[in-house]
């Protein structure tokens, strides 16, 4: 929850707390039945969920009702008045509020779970304080009404008629339709969880759980189901199914399913499944695939199959051009070989995979060569030795086609394919020395004609 939110909750809250006290003054004189609940002056407190502390809850509360609060699983200090029951649940974004008094019905609120610990326990106890006092706010919809000043002489039982319940707000609305919230059925329930929900230009609601069609949807708490957007879906909870959208899907909880969208997913939270887009993929902890020209995660357990792959580490296969993560990191190298005499080459590398991009010069009598080349393999680290096996592809581009004394055929370019292993030692932390040999297949071209060998090849070099 924004600290704007919360502001626009606790001033809502102070206000229902001092008109209901204002209304509810003339009622004290009315005596309430004498059982042990009704002459008891604490409370007790329950806290469930996502790892609040009790002790802080129960203080909150102490200070918010200016009584003592016990804990709601021991009987210590005698009889409570009551139990309030305070459950946070951060994977659905909710934080609930509910209490319970003999004699009376259970009432409770659920919004939208605070940022911090500190401001969910404030939350709860405002939350718990206006539900003790019998308050109704506009959370709900509903307005406290005043009681009628008691009469000097109380007229017969029988011309009394108990007012009637407001009734409750809904937790499930079955179908929910939308032009551009509020202007939306959901307007008057606007947490109630939604099974259907069908948006012309914005819907929003408490959750969604079942199906979901518009052009941007917006489930508060989060959602569990299929959704469907022409542009958008937000999600302020976890998700649970199948995100679908031509733009983006945007969940700041965690992601059981799938996203799949043209220009980006985001998971804020951890990823069981997989994304997939044209453009960028981000996670936190991902167990599943990640497929778009970006990827970028946490610890992935699985795959990532883009342009570039960006992870804190990687147990799976990551597959791109350039795939990156802290455990393997971007080195810089440069080495000798006697098939190319000079190359330079970035490496960019996982726990057990890298790629490499490359330039290389190479000299041939009086002519000089030169090209680009990539390179691709697995590693093996044995901390401070590190095997690799790799295959390389580097093109050279050479003079024009000519002739020597001897009638020989000069080529003017020439690709080599390259099998290569080598072993490293890590001499310091930003600092290897490596070397290691393998076969390399020349292929040479000229006059429309391709000439190919096979060679050995050794090399050795620095690490940075």
């Amino acid at each position: 929850m924004k600290r704007s939110t919360l502001s626009s909750l606790l001033l809502r809250l102070l206000f229902s707390t001092a008109a209901a006290s204002a209304i509810t003054a003339p009622a004290a004189a009315l005596a309430e039945p004498t059982t042990p609940a009704a002459t008891a002056t604490a409370y007790a407190v329950v806290v469930r969920g996502d790892g609040l502390d009790e002790g802080a809850v129960r203080a909150a509360l102490g200070k918010e009702l200016g009584t003592r609060v016990v804990r709601g699983d021991t009987a210590e200090g005698g009889p409570v008045r009551g139990t309030v029951t305070v459950t946070l649940r951060r994977a659905d974004g909710e934080l609930a509020v509910s209490y319970d008094e003999p004699g009376r019905a259970s009432v409770s609120r659920v919004v939208a779970a605070p940022a911090t610990d500190d401001e969910a326990i404030r939350a709860a106890a405002l939350l718990a304080g206006n539900l003790v006092r019998r308050q109704v706010d506009d959370l709900l919809g509903t307005e406290a009404v005043a009681p009628a000043p008691a009469a000097a002489t109380p007229p017969p039982a029988a011309a009394v008629s108990p007012a009637p319940a407001t009734p409750a707000a809904p937790e499930v609305v079955p179908a929910n339709a939308a032009l551009f919230y509020p202007l939306a059925v959901n307007s008057l329930w606007p947490e109630a969880r939604v099974r259907f929900d069908l948006g012309l230009l914005y819907s929003e609601v408490g959750a969604l759980e079942g199906i979901g069609l518009g052009t941007v949807q917006n489930a508060r708490r989060g959602s569990r189901g299929l959704r469907y957007s022409w542009l958008v879906n937000r999600s302020g909870g976890a998700v649970q199914g199948a995100d679908l959208a031509w733009a983006a899907n945007v969940a700041s909880g965690n992601v059981e399913g799938l996203q799949v969208a043209l220009g980006f997913n985001v998971a804020r939270g951890a990823l069981q499944g997989a994304q997939a887009t044209w453009g960028v993929n981000v996670a936190g902890d991902t167990e599943g695939v990640q497929v778009g020209l970006v990827n970028v995660a946490k610890k992935v357990k699985g795959v990532q199959l883009g342009l570039v792959n960006v992870a804190d580490d990687v147990e799976g296969l990551p597959i791109g051009l350039v795939s990156v993560t802290k455990t393997g990191g971007v080195h810089a190298l440069v080495w000798a070989s006697n098939t190319s005499y000079g190359n330079l080459g970035l490496k960019f590398a996982t726990r057990h995979t890298f790629t490499m991009l490359s330039a290389h010069v190479h000299a041939e009598g009086s002519r000089a060569l030169g090209g680009p080349g990539f390179t691709i393999g697995g590693r093996l680290p044995l901390d401070p030795v590190t095997l690799e096996l790799d295959v390389q592809g580097v093109h050279l581009f050479g003079d024009r086609l000519c002739c020597g004394d001897d009638g020989a055929l000069r080529a003017r370019d020439r690709t080599l394919a390259k099998l290569r292993a080598s072993v490293s030692y890590q001499v310091a932390p930003r600092f290897s020395v490596f070397g290691g040999g393998g076969a390399t297949a020349t292929f040479t071209y000229a006059d429309r004609r391709v000439a190919g060998e096979v060679g050995p090849e050794v090399f050795g070099g620095l690490a940075f």
